[in-house]
């Protein structure tokens, strides 16, 4: 019987960029499972708003980053990291610091943006970190 050999590992920047990954899903989430509560218990959005919001919200940011995925490459891993957790930054400072309708669809548009540049750094950064031969395996990950 022939042993497998996984001889080939992947770069330090595919696991730095896998790593940045999990974090901001996990805020994502995090954020996501109370959303609904706090808009409509804090900021004081209806039921009926809150869905439109956390809809709009959910659904641009898994649609939309196919129409940023240019413009992160062009700008480059580290740049679009910066400008991405940046928004994101900005954006959960805002939504707990003030919690009026007009900061919390403005927090959850900056994290929106800032989401939108991640993903397509992540599979960026898979695609260029692998060859032809493992690059089923970088995207696994």
């Amino acid at each position: 019987m022939e042993e497998t050999k996984l001889g080939w590992k992947f770069p330090r920047e595919f696991w730095v960029a896998n790593v940045i990954e999990l974090f901001e899903r996990a805020a994502y989430y995090g954020m996501f499972i109370v959303l609904a509560v706090y808009l409509t218990r804090e900021v004081g959005f209806t039921d009926v708003e809150t869905g439109w919001v956390t809809g709009l919200f959910a659904s641009l940011i898994y649609m939309a980053p196919t129409f940023t995925g240019t413009l992160s490459d062009k700008m480059g891993f580290r740049s679009a990291l910066i400008l991405a957790f940046a928004l994101l930054s900005a954006g959960y400072f805002l939504l707990g610091l003030w919690p009026t309708k007009l900061v919390a669809v403005t927090a959850l548009a900056l994290i929106m943006l800032g989401g939108l540049f991640v993903k397509p750094i992540i599979t960026g950064t898979a695609a260029k970190a692998s060859d032809e031969k493992h690059r089923a395996r970088a995207y696994s990950i």
